[in-house]
């Protein structure tokens, strides 16, 4: 009798947990309905307010035809919402009513891949009380920067010139002047372009999700300590084995996407990763891995918002650009191991420095995501020609220093005795120890070096 009881007992627990999965599928699949539902409201709500009239008022202005001018406005909305989902999703919305061009949202997109890492680069900041755990938190944030900013650089100007996304008879055009040679079949075409758009404004409050990261790194902090630290270290860093160890991170990059996707967040995703990576939890490469699945799985905001306006397939064309530029960065960016390395060394190295200078971090946030845009969005109101000339000597000069710095390094007596090293230049143009000393004394404190087991050197500030 007493097994019988058992045996019930057990059973009503398994149908018990089959229930509660049950209702939390449900549950997933009403969210859905009901965020679906919210951006239909929202493209009605823009036709309301006169789509094609805003679309004119941008007609009008030249500078918002610019799209480097439109870029930097992606960025720059995104940085101060926090979340890219959301711009993505009205930029989305606002194509299906009217307001925008595939052409010019794409811009706006694209800008909102490079602003959602603010998010992360802030919560980067409350690590700084630990140099050792700032250094691993500021490498990680910077590595989310990098890595879409290396993807707009190559990606962007490829669009402006060519349209390979956008254009859908790019390709046909590339292989028309071989067939031709066989045979040629004559056709009319009749279209319409449109020359749109920008965004829009927006208010400043923080989204609930930069919000519910911020909660979630807070928890993070009180919980990860013991054997929940073990067992976040050993899942988050497997590694599969064999001939099939290659295959590890590509299965993150689909374990981040599809985390993305269901959260609807990839700030959330990678906000919550920072504070594991400051406490050596996950390691930096690892969490750039998740960072690129993150990055893909906010593409499905896009298209769960273009299923939900009228004009189905512009916004879809808009959706699917998203999720081309996503998988054509990580194709460039990470399936080739010698570029690879290059982020990778490039966000230790910044965050090696933010440890050293503190005031570097902030710094670093205001001209990546407000001051630089600004800058190149006032030189594309002069003209488009004036960014790309300054974005061009800003590339010679890097060249220039990288050769310099690799020849001084490797191949010293090739150089001039001037070249051989750095000290010709004054200290303010080789070195953050005078920006350093200067911000010391304006707050009323001196720099001190003391030793420090994350670096050779560092700079610690002791009030007086």
């Amino acid at each position: 009798m007493f097994r019988r009881c058992n045996f019930d007992l057990s059973t009503a627990r398994k149908l018990l947990r089959i229930v509660e999965s049950l209702c939390l599928i449900v549950l997933v699949f009403v969210c859905l309905y009901f965020f679906i539902c919210s951006l239909d409201l929202m493209t009605d709500g823009f036709k309301l307010l006169g789509g094609h009239a805003i679309a004119d008022a941008f007609r009008s202005n030249t500078i918002l035809k610019s799209p480097i001018a439109i870029l930097m406005i992606g960025i720059v909305v995104t940085a101060i919402l926090q979340s890219s989902s959301t711009v993505t999703s009205i930029a989305v919305v606002m194509v299906g009513a009217g307001a925008f061009t595939v052409e010019q949202a794409y811009y706006v997109v694209m800008g909102s891949n490079v602003g959602t890492a603010v998010t992360s680069t802030i919560v980067a900041l409350f690590s700084s009380g630990d140099r050792s755990k700032f250094h691993r938190a500021f490498a990680a944030a910077v590595i989310h920067d990098l890595y879409n900013w290396l993807g707009v650089v190559v990606m962007f100007p490829l669009e402006v010139i060519t349209s390979a996304l956008f254009d859908s008879e790019f390709f046909q055009k590339m292989i028309d002047p071989f067939t031709h040679l066989i045979f040629q079949v004559k056709h009319l075409m009749e279209g319409t372009r449109r020359i749109g758009v920008s965004p829009f404004v927006l208010n400043l409050n923080w989204p609930d999700s930069s919000i519910g990261g911020l909660l979630l790194f807070i928890s993070l902090v009180m919980l990860l300590g013991g054997e929940m630290r073990r067992i976040l270290h050993k899942s988050l860093n497997f590694q599969l084995r064999g001939r099939w160890n290659w295959l590890t991170g590509y299965v993150c990059i689909l374990l981040g996407a599809l985390i993305t996707l269901v959260v609807q967040s990839s700030s959330i995703i990678c906000s919550t990763m920072i504070p594991l990576v400051a406490m050596n939890v996950l390691s930096l490469e690892r969490f750039w891995v998740y960072e690129i699945g993150a990055d893909v799985g906010t593409t499905g905001t896009a298209i769960f918002a273009a299923l939900a306006t009228d004009t189905l397939k512009t916004p879809l064309q808009l959706s699917f650009c998203h999720f081309c530029f996503n998988f054509l960065s990580i194709f460039l960016f990470y399936s080739i191991p010698m570029i690879r390395h290059f982020p990778l060394r490039a966000a230790e190295f910044l965050g090696k420095t933010s440890a050293k200078y503190r005031w570097f971090a902030l710094v670093y946030i205001a001209v990546t995501f407000i001051i630089f845009p600004f800058f190149i969005f006032a030189l594309a109101y002069a003209g488009w020609i004036y960014p790309i000339i300054f974005l061009c000597i800003c590339i010679i000069l890097f060249a220039l220093f990288k050769v310099i710095h690799f020849l001084q390094k490797r191949k010293p007596e090739l150089l001039p005795k001037c070249l051989q090293s750095w000290d010709f230049l004054p200290l303010p143009l080789r070195s953050l120890e005078y920006y350093d000393r200067t911000c010391c004394c304006c707050f009323g404190g001196r720099s001190q070096r003391v030793a420090d087991k994350s670096n050779d050197v560092i700079v610690k500030m002791q009030h007086l």
